[in-house]
């Protein structure tokens, strides 16, 4: 285990905090709801002492709705290859009634250096008139920041959206242009993929999206779907998404809680909390991220989500690896990490340069409370295993009571400096509240690199 330091916690009545963040050479840059927007917080990540922040991410707009109505869903990513940061939330007004009302915006801003704490580009794009950008989910890409969005409308008209940012000019700070493919909603919970490592992509390969389907539009999804999106700048119309190459997958089920949405049990409170992690209680939609490598000699996607294991509902964490999506797509190997009768839940996916794989996320039970755990294997490990076993990273001494909602989304990154330390950020409770939830950022190898020097601060 590396250095575990406390991030942003609950100064509001806001729940769930969503927590996210990124790490860079020097920095970690973490995010959560806020009560008025998205909160930011720049961490040293040698020491865990803060930088800046927190603050309120609609501060880096000096006019617009991103100004005055930024609302949370944050994403923070770390570009790889340009070494800078990208930080985002949706951004709408609320109608006389109390309901979102459009249009709607995502707010980007990118860092015109490496520095967190430095300025900013900021940008602020209509993605929809009347429905809602809901769940954004980001891709650094070579050639484009990459999004998905659940569209939602009123009287339950849903829709995906998959949309290509112009990376090249956000990076300049000069004007962006947008590309917005609308899907219907069999295809919610795409994902674009991620680029980790400074290894690119192969020359004009497109973005790859990743949702799991079931054939029979039942509720156990029984294939990956990977589709292409091919942006094309110079000549937009020419931009197009090619799909899909389907891989059967072992069977799973991903009905959580009986297609109900709360029924995570913690210690001391008949309080229950969200299993389906923003997936409107079906497990099958995937978690941020979906992870891209490139190894030279294969190409590797990594993602995750949240199935039930057992006669009774148990949540546990199912994982992929599809390798090369540019030539001859094949799930290499596919995997459940359930080894004892905890629920694990809302995790995240990262995978370093050695191949090995870690998955974290919370944990809890009738008998513990909501905890923040990690998991692992090596490359050389059995396929589909991980053999690590749960390492904690901080066992919660508190439940949650205010609201059953626990969150979407968290975020397991690899740090560049020696592409094998891996960093993550979730929630825990210090004593049981209604909404009193503290964060953690913690970073932490697997074997194959626990040889290997410690990245330089």
């Amino acid at each position: 285990m590396g250095s575990v330091f406390e991030g942003i916690s609950n100064t509001t009545r806001i729940a769930p905090p969503d927590p996210i963040g990124d790490v860079s050479d020097t920095q970690f840059v973490q995010s959560v709801n806020g009560l008025h927007g998205a909160r930011v917080a720049v961490y040293n990540k040698g020491t865990g002492a803060v930088e800046a922040g927190p603050f309120n991410l609609q501060m880096l707009w000096d006019k617009g709705r991103c100004k005055k109505d930024g609302w949370g869903d944050p994403v923070v990513q770390f570009d790889p290859l340009a070494k800078r940061w990208l930080l985002t939330q949706f951004a709408f007004r609320f109608d006389d009634s109390g309901s979102p009302a459009g249009p709607y915006f995502e707010c980007i801003a990118v860092s015109t250096t490496s520095d967190a704490t430095g300025s900013y580009y900021p940008y602020s794009f209509r993605i929809t008139k009347k429905k809602l950008p809901d769940f954004p989910k980001f891709g650094v890409w070579p050639n484009g920041y990459y999004m998905s969005v659940h569209l939602l409308g009123r009287k339950g008209k849903t829709s995906q959206g998959i949309i290509a940012f112009d990376r090249a000019s956000m990076l300049k700070g000069a004007p962006a242009r947008q590309m917005i493919f609308f899907v219907n909603s069999d295809l919610f919970g795409l994902l674009p993929s991620d680029l980790e490592g400074s290894t690119p992509p192969p020359s004009g390969a497109p973005n790859y999206l990743v949702v799991l389907r079931d054939d029979n539009l039942g509720d156990k999804a029984d294939k990956v779907y990977l589709y292409a999106f091919f942006a094309t700048w110079a000549h937009p119309r020419r931009s197009h998404i090619d799909g899909a190459a389907k891989l059967a997958t072992d069977p799973m089920n991903s009905f959580l809680c009986r297609g109900g949405f709360f029924c995570i049990p913690q210690k001391g409170t008949g309080m229950k909390l969200d299993a389906s992690a923003g997936a409107l209680g079906i497990g099958a939609y995937l978690m941020y991220p979906l992870v891209y490598r490139n190894y030279g000699d294969h190409e590797s996607l990594v993602f995750q989500h949240t199935v039930q294991v057992g006669r009774t509902f148990q949540a546990a964490i199912n994982w992929f690896e599809v390798r090369d999506p540019s030539t001859t797509p094949t799930l290499f190997q596919q995997g459940t990490y359930a080894p004892d009768e905890l629920d694990r839940w809302v995790g995240s996916i990262a995978m370093d340069s050695f191949g090995d794989i870690s998955l974290a996320f919370s944990t809890s039970s009738k008998d513990s409370y909501p905890s923040i755990a990690y998991t692992g294997r090596s490359q050389s490990d059995t396929l589909g295993e991980m053999p690590l076993g749960d390492t904690r990273i901080v066992a919660g001494e508190g439940s949650q009571t205010g609201s059953p909602r626990w969150g979407d989304y968290t975020a397991l990154s690899v740090d560049p400096v020696d592409d094998c330390t891996f960093w993550y950020t979730n929630e825990y409770y210090p004593s049981t509240s209604r909404s009193g939830w503290h964060t953690a950022i913690a970073s932490f190898r697997l074997p194959a690199c626990s040889s290997s020097p410690s990245p330089s601060p």
